[in-house]
């Protein structure tokens, strides 16, 4: 929503999150473009190569497909890779 509030105007769109590092997992605050960081989920996503992107997509068609009905389970229990 903030988006399409924004999109006309030069001001970034920006979140904060906490990202740990080492065995004490110290965190430390990084402030990213919400844009530039959608842009590489997306890149990742539709990358034939990653493994996990696959899974994801054959785990959200199953999820689509049953939804809507109680017998079935909507955890998908094979994938192919």
């Amino acid at each position: 929503m903030v988006d399409k509030l924004l999109e006309n105007t030069n001001i970034p769109i920006q979140f904060l999150y906490y990202k740990s590092y080492g065995r004490e997992k110290l965190a430390v605050p990084v402030l990213t473009d919400t844009k530039t960081y959608r842009e590489q989920i997306e890149k990742t996503k539709s990358n034939p190569n990653n493994i996990l992107a696959k899974i994801s997509k054959q785990a959200e068609e199953h999820y689509k497909k049953y939804k809507g009905d109680e017998n079935v389970s909507l955890i998908k229990k094979e994938y192919t890779l």
